[in-house]
């Protein structure tokens, strides 16, 4: 019960982001969705990610199972995203999909349900499921989308490799090496700038849903396969994987629990970004975004649920 209240606490940055955009607290919402999103993704949650892995008290997993169940699950999912994506769709599915609000969500979500003392295994979980979830969902849109040309599939993937989001956990890793009282210093300036990662993006999906509240009144068969794909396959293919592992004794159990979670958050707010950048399915994806932000109210409580079983 006490986790599930935790996490019920989190709606309360959220619900506040809509009384923003129903008080008309910002002039231009999208403009300052922007600028809110821009600071969470390069400065934000790269330093909550960087300061949970370098600070934290982190004994890193050396099973093969923990360290291939975010790419195997999200490979699995994605060919049943081939398969049940409709005709021109699988391009925009596949990055709806793969790329969860697992820092924005994920992260604050497993430090709720399961302790402080989860956060460095959590930041490590979401940064492997950035790395692998944003590298394929971009690529995958490409791919699996109308044709563009060899110059613009290949452009967006140098754009992923400099996102700050992308390489923050390996420089939080490596900063583990150097002496104490350096990482003292480096922690007084980075770990108040990665503490407001978890209050601005849940703000963010607030004002964000309610900005994008018209896509909600256009959901048809086709949105409702992105929602599925993103809140129901996922999690089910991730819950079994870690069922299996924690089953046989090659997974712990915590970790079990973090893969799930993370696995069970809404579609990350830079799918929309690129999807509109690259000018592949824009709609759908604002769609895809407004619903599983919407039903993971109800996902993330079963999640939750579930976890307890593993």
């Amino acid at each position: 019960m006490d986790a599930l209240v935790g996490a019920l606490s989190l709606l309360a940055p959220i619900l506040l982001g809509v009384i923003a955009g129903v008080l008309r607290v910002f002039s231009d919402p999208t403009a300052a969705g922007g600028v809110l999103n821009r600071y969470a993704l390069t400065f934000a949650f790269p330093a909550l990610m960087f300061s949970a892995l370098a600070f934290g008290e982190l004994a890193l997993p050396s099973g093969l199972w923990f360290w291939s169940l975010v790419p195997v699950a999200l490979a699995v999912a994605l060919l049943g995203v081939r398969l049940l994506a409709p005709r021109g769709q699988a391009g925009a599915m596949a990055l709806v999909t793969a790329f969860g609000n697992v820092a924005y969500i994920g992260i604050p979500l497993s430090q709720q349900v399961l302790g402080d003392d989860v956060l460095g295994l959590a930041a490590l979980v979401a940064g492997v499921h950035v790395i692998v979830g944003l590298s394929a969902g971009v690529w995958l849109l490409f791919a699996w989308s109308p044709r563009r040309g060899d110059a613009a599939q290949a452009a967006p993937m140098g754009r992923v490799v400099r996102l700050p989001i992308v390489w923050a956990p390996g420089l939080g890793l490596l900063a583990r090496l150097l002496p104490a009282g350096v990482l003292d210093g480096i922690e007084s300036i980075v770990a108040p700038i990665g503490a407001s990662a978890g209050p601005v993006a849940l703000f963010l999906v607030g004002l964000y849903v309610h900005t994008e509240r018209h896509t909600l009144r256009k959901v048809d068969g086709v949105t409702a396969r992105y929602t599925i794909s993103k809140l129901v396959l996922l999690p089910m293919v991730t819950f079994a994987m870690a069922a299996a592992g924690t089953a046989t004794g090659a997974l712990a159990q915590q970790p079990a629990q973090v893969a799930v979670l993370l696995s069970s958050v809404s579609t990350g707010i830079a799918s929309f970004a690129l999807a509109a950048e690259f000018e592949i399915q824009p709609q759908r994806t604002a769609q895809a975004f407004a619903t599983t932000t919407l039903f993971s109210i109800i996902t993330i409580p079963i999640a939750i649920w579930a976890i307890q079983l593993l």
